[in-house]
Order: C-alpha cells, then sequence, then structure tokens
C-alpha cells in the first residue's frame, strides 16, 4: 500500500508573497494620494474666511481672499410652482419615470427557449423650474448654485409615468461656499448647519476615506489571493507517493 505525502512547492508562496507586498504597496500609494487630495480639500475649509456678517461678506468678497465659508439666510427672489404641487420654491426638479415592460430571453441545457417579461419604473428625463437669483448676506447669485439644497422628494404619479419632485424652499438658513479666485460664486452649499458643522463634519470625512480604501484594497487582494490559490492549488500543494 502507497502512502501519499503532501510538499509545498516554495517558488509560487515566494511569488505569491511577492504579488502580495506589491499590491499591497500600491494599495499605500493610492491612499497616500486619494488622502492628500482629500485633506487638500479639507484644509481648504479649515482656512477660508468665516464669517456670517454682512459687511464682512463684502469686505472678503471685495478683497479677494480666496475662499469664503459664510453663514446666513438664503432668500429666493422670485419664486417658481409646479402645478403637480402645492406652494412656492427657489427651484424644483423634477425626474421623470416611464413603466416600461422589458423582456428577457434565455434558454435552459434542453435548448428551450423562455421569454420572461418584468415591468419596472425607468428614468426619462430631468426637467428644472428655477427662480433667476437668491439673496445672501447683501449679495446675489443664480439659483443654479443652490442644487445642493434640494429637499427629500415628493412622488405623483399620472398611468404609466412617474414624477419625482424635489424642491429648495424659497428662504433657509445655511452655509455657502464661495470662490473669489477668478469670479465670485458658491461653490457648495449646506442647509440647517452652522460653520463649524461643516468644518467638523468635512474634516472627519477626510480622515476617514483613506482608511477605508485603505481596508477595502487589503480585503480585496487578500480575497483575490484566496481564491486564486483555491483555483489553482496544484501550483502550491504537489502529492507524492512514497
Amino acid at each position: 500500500m502507497q502512502n501519499k505525502n503532501i510538499a509545498i512547492s516554495l517558488g509560487p508562496v515566494i511569488a505569491l508573497v511577492v504579488v502580495f507586498v506589491l499590491v499591497s504597496s500600491i494599495g499605500m500609494w493610492l491612499s497616500f494620494v486619494i488622502s492628500d487630495a482629500i485633506l487638500h480639500n479639507a484644509l481648504g475649509y479649515q482656512v477660508a474666511y468665516k464669517t456670517s456678517s454682512e459687511s464682512d461678506f463684502e469686505y472678503a468678497k471685495n478683497t479677494k481672499v480666496g475662499t469664503i465659508l459664510a453663514e446666513g439666510m438664503f432668500t429666493c427672489d422670485k419664486p417658481v410652482s409646479d402645478p403637480r404641487i402645492d406652494g412656492v420654491f427657489a427651484s424644483i426638479r423634477v425626474d421623470i419615470d416611464y413603466y416600461t415592460m422589458h423582456t428577457t430571453t434565455t434558454v435552459d441545457s434542453k435548448g428551450m427557449t423562455h421569454i420572461k417579461t418584468y415591468y419596472s419604473w425607468d428614468w426619462f428625463a430631468t426637467e428644472y423650474n428655477r427662480a433667476e437669483t437668491f439673496s445672501f448676506l447683501g449679495q446675489t447669485g443664480p439659483v443654479v448654485a443652490l442644487d445642493d439644497a434640494y429637499e427629500s422628494e415628493e412622488t405623483v404619479y399620472d398611468g404609466s409615468v412617474r414624477y419625482r419632485i424635489s424642491t429648495i424652499p424659497t428662504e433657509f438658513y445655511g452655509v455657502g461656499f464661495w470662490s473669489t479666485s477668478d469670479d465670485f460664486h458658491m461653490t457648495n452649499v449646506w442647509r440647517e448647519e452652522s460653520i463649524d458643522q461643516v468644518v467638523d463634519s468635512e474634516t472627519r470625512s477626510a480622515s476617514m476615506i483613506p482608511v477605508v480604501f485603505m481596508i477595502s484594497w487589503t480585503c480585496l487582494s487578500l480575497f483575490s489571493l484566496v481564491l486564486f490559490i483555491c483555483c489553482k492549488r496544484e501550483l502550491f500543494i504537489k502529492s507524492y507517493n512514497k
């Protein structure tokens, strides 16, 4: 009777370790690159000129301080409306979906053809109805700059058409991030938040993203290596008769 012994091939194992170290190094480098970009962005919020005063806001605009975090009331000048919902708003976004029939065809192992029919709501188009301008700390800007401030949507059905309607109220308290480098414009807006809350939130997000990326990269690398070992087991483990 022959006994089978099992031997591990060191060559493929060493090659696998080298590949893992290389992949991990690439992941660390990407993490540093992402971290640098995100932290640079977060630093922009930390060093921005901060104010809730109309006179200070005017001064920061005229002297082109770079970036401004300003806190105050956003007020729409000429509200708009939509017949499908009640009220007036600074901006209305309508996502239009159609209830559409789909068919899929499959062939089983016996060569029989099966046709499956199903329905789903499919996006068709997006419409905007915006007021022209809003006022903020004595300044005006285009309402399109408020697009990050939409509220949760209201859904209206009309037969096989669905309208998902999101709105921006005519006025709300919040924080705007303004740039004075080229032309004076707002690049981001946060509703119902203070400057301190915005800076804290952006800083915490910036510190967490590289960590989450590195953990995800490492787990994906390990999973890929384990899967490769399982599929190519004969490369690493050899058996022979004694």
